[in-house]
């Protein structure tokens, strides 16, 4: 009888590891397909995202390009001088005679630069 009882427990053993084992797996199974779904949404989001960004920014340089009257060349100079360093200072010395500076004569030319803090 003692065999018996002893038997039957193992058994019982067995089985529960089984099914914990079958649960184990089973959840498994939920949490690969639950990270595949996300890792789907989360591309598709991305590439969304993206391309609302994209389609504001060619938006952006239409409008830009309209405010330039579509002159190709004057919008070309301002996106080039939005990419200057914001610190950037010009300096302009007169070399002598025969130069731009000594050649305007009286025409009064006024050349004004912001700085940065004023300096």
């Amino acid at each position: 009888m003692v065999a018996a009882i002893e038997q039957e427990a193992r058994n019982l053993g067995t089985v529960n590891s089984a099914e914990v084992n079958k649960l184990k797996d089973e959840y498994a199974a939920r949490i690969t397909i639950l990270d595949a779904q996300r890792s789907e949404l989360l591309g598709v989001a991305r590439a969304e995202s993206k391309t609302l960004v994209e389609t504001a920014k060619g938006g952006l340089h239409m409008m830009q390009m309209a405010v330039f009257a579509n002159d190709a060349d004057a919008f070309l100079r301002y996106t080039m001088s939005q990419c200057l360093s914001p610190t950037l200072r010009l300096r302009v010395f007169q070399t002598g005679p025969g130069t731009f500076w000594t050649n305007l004569g009286d025409k009064n030319f006024n050349l004004v630069l912001p700085t940065q803090g004023g300096r």
